[in-house]
């Protein structure tokens, strides 16, 4: 069988044309100048913005809003009160006897932030006592402890037509007895609710906690600023009773005023001590002084004088050496009498 070998037409048209590797630049017409941007602001890029996404920014609004109101009912409020108490400045009083100064200005405030301060206040205000039905508070105003006492949650039931109490420490019973007795005695307390207060009550609920734990808490809740060479210290309390909050702050101010003016009254009393023996030993030295300078004087009564010589006027003293530590211990005296008097002014 006889055949025929076929020339191949791509071998003969790859070698005959030529190949283009010019890179591609795209079709269409040449672009044109750029256009002019737009000084300022473009208010219509906001705007358009705006009403694109505005399904989306109302429902994020809601959405916080409906958090918000939400928190609001789980998270109690705080609330704060302050005070401003005035620090009377002793600097600028003048005379050989000053008292000083009872404390510089921080140490008014270290004195605030003591327990001393806090203590009188947490008992005065039964700040220890949680009272877990409010509607039983007035029964609980008379109530007061020994210096030792038993703390922790506890129910005071009333039972037989408001007769019997029985006092449950947590679910232990731990007392029983008969309306007009001292309830918890042996727990340290003094209490002693009458039947008229009792009556009509079934059960009450209360919580009483260590009174140092309440000290502590009225440390950390407290803040105390004077600035420097001021005679203003504000204070500030913050707690969750709004009713109560601005109580305990004026109880704290007024013991802090307390405890300073008798630490004040009983510097004073110190210094009054002082001045009294100074005051005698200062009136024996001038009668001493007056006695010597008696005999001096009747010892050489005829004996020239050495200011016999005649002095001009503001060159030099013209008085006597004895005469002028008379005249000098005299006014001391003087000064140290009217000092005397100021202070006792002041204690009465």
């Amino acid at each position: 069988m006889a055949g025929k070998i076929v020339t191949s037409k791509s071998a003969a048209l790859t070698s005959d044309r030529a190949v283009d590797i010019t890179p591609f630049q795209g079709h269409g017409a040449p672009l044109g100048a750029p256009e002019p941007r737009e000084e300022g602001v473009n208010f219509s890029r906001y705007i358009s913005a705006l009403k694109r996404y505005r399904w989306l920014m109302l429902l994020i609004l809601l959405l916080g809003t409906t958090l918000g109101v939400v928190a609001t009912k789980f998270v109690p409020p705080e609330y704060m009160a302050t005070a401003t108490i005035w620090i009377e400045d002793q600097g600028g009083r003048s005379g050989p006897l000053r008292s000083g100064e009872l404390f510089n200005q921080f140490g008014y405030v270290q004195l605030l932030q003591t327990p001393l301060v806090y203590e009188p206040v947490v008992h005065r205000l039964r700040l220890d006592l949680e009272q877990l039905n409010v509607r039983y508070t007035p029964l609980l105003t008379s109530f007061d402890n020994d210096e030792r006492f038993r703390t922790g949650k506890f129910t005071l039931t009333v039972a037989d037509g408001g007769k019997q109490y029985t006092l449950f420490r947590g679910s232990k019973e731990i007392e029983t007895g008969q309306i007009g007795d001292s309830i918890g005695r042996r727990q340290g307390w003094i209490w002693v609710p009458t039947a008229a207060q009792i009556k009509g009550r079934q059960e009450i609920e209360f919580k009483l906690a260590d009174p140092r734990v309440q000290v502590q808490k009225l440390l950390t809740d407290l803040r105390a600023q004077m600035p420097e060479k001021g005679t203003f210290m504000r204070v500030s309390l913050a707690g969750k009773e709004k009713n109560r909050v601005a109580g305990v702050l004026n109880a704290i101010s007024q013991e802090f005023v307390d405890i300073a003016a008798d630490l004040k009254r009983r510097k004073l009393t110190e210094l009054r001590v002082a001045l009294d023996s100074q005051v005698t030993t200062a009136y024996q030295n001038l009668r001493e002084a007056e006695s010597r300078l008696k005999n001096f004087q009747i010892a050489t009564i005829t004996q020239p004088r050495s200011g016999a010589l005649p002095i001009t006027p503001g060159l030099s003293s013209t008085t006597g050496d004895a005469t002028g530590i008379y005249t000098q211990q005299r006014v001391q005296l003087d000064q140290i009498r009217r000092d005397r008097q100021q202070i006792e002014a002041v204690l009465e």
